[in-house]
């Protein structure tokens, strides 16, 4: 039960990780198109 809850949150922090640095690489994108 701890284990699932964990690895939920875990998942969840990379997420937001993840969708933040693809959107600072789309505006660095844009900014040098």
């Amino acid at each position: 039960m701890f284990d699932q809850f964990f690895l939920q949150e875990l998942f969840k922090t990379i997420e937001d990780d993840l969708r933040c640095l693809c959107h600072a690489h789309l505006e660095v994108g844009d900014r040098s198109v």
